[in-house]
């Protein structure tokens, strides 16, 4: 099999576009006012800590991916849980032990 062209070279130096934590708390507060986002913080340093040194093929911490699919639930108005569920959607490609996630964020932790 061949591989494919790329329609478009990579670009060398890009600007990051991707979200921070900051913003995804500060667009959740604008849909749910009452929301408690510390559950959304303490997602955010569970993907943190497991996701630390690993990279994207593009050479991106694979954090900013995390963040990029919670800006995307975020911005449709999901709640915190399903928030939360986007940045540890990828923790089972790291380290991170598979019962973890569940004794941290069990579904009677989200509700």
């Amino acid at each position: 099999m061949r591989p494919r062209r790329r329609l478009a070279p990579r670009p060398s130096k890009r600007r990051s576009a991707t979200p921070s934590l900051d913003d995804i708390q500060a667009v959740v507060r604008n849909h749910h006012p009452d929301a408690d986002t510390s559950l959304i913080q303490h997602a955010h340093d569970e993907a943190a800590r497991w996701h630390a040194g690993q990279t994207r093929r593009s050479g991106d911490p694979f954090l900013t991916h995390c963040l990029a699919v919670a800006a995307i639930v975020v911005d449709i108005g999901m709640p915190a849980p399903v928030i939360c569920a986007a940045l540890l959607h990828d923790v089972d490609d790291s380290p991170c032990p598979p019962a973890r996630v569940s004794e941290h964020f069990g579904q009677e932790k989200l509700i």
